[in-house]
C-alpha cells in the first residue's frame, strides 16, 4: 500500500487465521484521495460555501475531505454597480466547514472596471466639463473636439496641460481648452 495510488489498505479477505493449510488472502482497499492513510469512507466531510455580495448561497462543495486543495467555483459571481474581486482569506487546503465571503469594487460607470482602478479623465471648454471618460493606467485620453467661432474672437490652441497617457498613481485629470484671441 503506497499513497501515490490514493488508495489505503483495509482488511486481508478472508480474515487471516492461524494456518492449517494453504490459503488465499486478498487485500482490500479503499479511497484515500487526500492521502492521509484513512479511508475516505470513514472521514469527516467538510462544506466550503462560497457567498454572493448579499449573503447568499452562490456556490457550495458537499463532502469536501480534510487536508485537500479548497476548491473554488468556476465562475465569479455578479453585482450590479460593482466588480468582483475575489473572495476573502480562502484557506489553501481544507480543514473545516467553511463560508467564504466575496470582495467586490465599486464600478460606478458599469463598464466592468472598478472605480479604484481607473483614472477619471474630464476635459473643460469655459469652465464646463465638455467630457468625462474612464481609462486604465498607461492609457491616453481622447479630447473632444473644439470648434472655433468666429463670435467670440477667439482660436482653440489647444489643452493645459499637454494630453499624455494616464499613471496608476493619478484618480483625476483635468484638462482645460486653451485660446487665442
Amino acid at each position: 500500500d503506497t499513497n501515490e495510488d490514493n488508495r489505503v489498505f483495509v482488511k486481508w479477505n478472508p480474515e487471516i487465521v492461524a494456518a492449517t493449510e494453504n490459503a488465499q488472502y486478498t487485500a482490500e482497499f479503499a479511497e484515500d484521495l487526500n492521502n492521509n492513510g484513512k479511508a475516505d469512507k470513514d472521514e469527516t466531510k467538510f462544506t466550503i460555501t462560497y457567498l454572493n455580495k448579499d449573503g447568499s448561497e452562490f456556490a457550495k462543495f458537499e463532502n469536501q475531505l480534510e487536508g485537500l486543495a479548497t476548491p473554488q467555483p468556476k465562475n465569479n459571481p455578479t453585482a450590479e454597480g460593482f466588480v468582483f474581486d475575489g473572495w476573502k482569506d480562502v484557506a489553501a487546503t481544507i480543514s473545516k466547514d467553511e463560508r467564504y465571503e466575496s470582495k467586490w469594487l465599486v464600478d460606478s460607470d458599469k463598464d466592468g472596471i472598478a472605480d479604484e482602478k481607473e483614472v477619471k479623465v474630464e476635459f473643460y471648454v469655459d469652465n464646463k466639463v465638455e467630457k468625462t471618460e474612464y481609462l486604465m493606467p498607461g492609457e491616453k485620453p481622447t479630447a473632444p473636439k473644439v470648434e472655433d467661432t468666429d463670435k467670440d474672437n477667439r482660436v482653440f490652441t489647444g489643452w493645459t496641460p499637454e494630453i499624455t497617457e494616464v499613471k496608476e498613481e493619478d484618480k483625476t485629470v483635468k484638462y482645460e481648452a486653451t485660446f487665442e484671441e
